[in-house]
């Protein structure tokens, strides 16, 4: 009890030394930062724009740069179910021909599947895949 006698009276006591006054001139500027939420702060935060990597070995051609714009399939050619698409070489055909070949996701029942080919507007790139791919549909049978 003492102890909080002596410091309680120590801070009434008006005899004893106070601090000296602040003198405006002399203090130093102190930088506040104003309190954000993480939300606010991920908002603010600058962002650098970089360009996109490339992870493609191969860049898109027109045709597949217009199947990426989901635009409609310039040619269509009907190939046997069976048939294992990895043999058939779509993907080989599609770059020698400057075409994008992919399979339909349509429903189809019965015999044949559907191949789509986008050929950005050449039809004749189109004819030309579609003959690569009956060759090779003769080869696999």
């Amino acid at each position: 009890m003492e102890d909080f006698e002596i410091t309680n009276a120590a801070e009434w006591d008006l005899s004893a030394k106070r601090p000296p006054p602040v003198n405006i001139e002399n203090v130093r500027p102190v930088s506040v930062t104003p309190m954000f939420s993480r939300r606010e702060r991920r908002v603010q935060r600058p962002r650098e724009h970089r360009p996109a990597p490339n992870f493609s070995i191969d860049p898109d051609n027109a045709a597949t740069s217009a199947w990426r714009r989901r635009e409609d399939a310039d040619g269509r050619i009907r190939i046997p179910r069976g048939l294992d698409l990895a043999k058939l070489n779509i993907e080989r055909i599609a770059a020698v021909t400057g075409t994008h070949i992919m399979p339909s996701s349509e429903k189809t029942y019965g015999e044949m599947r559907t191949l789509l080919i986008w050929g950005n507007g050449n039809l004749e790139q189109v004819e030309v895949a579609k003959d690569s791919i009956k060759e090779s549909v003769e080869e696999l049978r």
